[in-house]
């Protein structure tokens, strides 16, 4: 006679017997280490995907994947369920069983998620028409874009897995560069407003100079900036 369970040696390995008896099987569990990856349906790596390790004790231990996505957990013993899960993703299969050593292939789909978000400078003025744009990471780095209102309000929905989003608008640069999402959130950009230089002629179809004419700037919020030519009809 013999007993047997994955994860586990016993002493004695056989019995023999020839007459009714009592036997004592004494089990020792093994250790095993379990690796996998963590993946897109088109094999792209899903980083930061939770990994939960749960065995017969109900014992659990939780690792992340890594920006490969891939895993490893050492020092199981016995029957372990393995489950994935991350925000924005569905995945298939959703768990897995293991006794022994071996390699696990997890692939996640990204669900559909909406996400809002405000503009605005530091003062906490509203930045309209900044173009907000979302990078499919998942999907070979697709985009799309909108502009914020006159409210330095935005939304977009039909997102789905790893998305960066990023603001843009000249004249400002924009605190923090980019959002790394994965699911539904509200996210704010700040917009620092950058200065430039211009400068130019004011001449006759001759090429003559012209002195103080008015050159007049107006900015998207209405403030005017005016100078004058100067005599050779140049100004700054």
């Amino acid at each position: 006679m013999s007993a047997s369970k994955p994860g586990f040696s016993f002493t004695p390995a056989v019995e023999v017997v020839t007459d009714a008896r009592e036997l004592l099987f004494t089990g020792k569990g093994t250790l095993y280490a379990v690796t996998g990856r963590v993946v897109t349906p088109s094999g792209e790596p899903i980083e930061n995907a939770v990994i939960t390790f749960v065995d017969e004790d109900q014992t659990t231990v939780t690792i992340l994947s890594d920006s490969n996505g891939n895993f490893v957990q050492t020092g199981l013993s016995g029957t372990v369920l393995v489950q994935v899960s991350k925000p924005g993703y569905v995945f298939e299969p959703s768990t897995q069983t293991v006794t022994g050593a071996t390699s696990l292939v997890f692939t996640g789909r990204g669900t559909s998620y909406t996400v809002s978000g405000f503009v605005q400078d530091d003062a906490g003025v509203p930045i309209a028409n900044a173009v907000i744009t979302f990078t499919f990471v998942d999907a070979d780095n697709a985009t799309t874009a909108v502009l914020s209102d006159s409210e330095g309000k935005f939304t977009q929905s039909g997102l789905s897995g790893n998305v960066k989003v990023t603001a843009s608008k000249p004249g400002f640069k924009f605190s923090p560069e980019a959002h790394q999402i994965s699911g539904a959130t509200f996210l704010v950009f700040i917009g620092e407003g950058t200065t430039y230089t211009v400068s130019g002629r004011v001449q006759t179809e001759q090429g003559e100079p012209i002195a103080n004419a008015i050159v007049k700037f107006v900015s998207e919020d209405g403030n005017e900036i005016q100078t004058l030519s100067a005599a050779d009809g140049y100004f700054t």
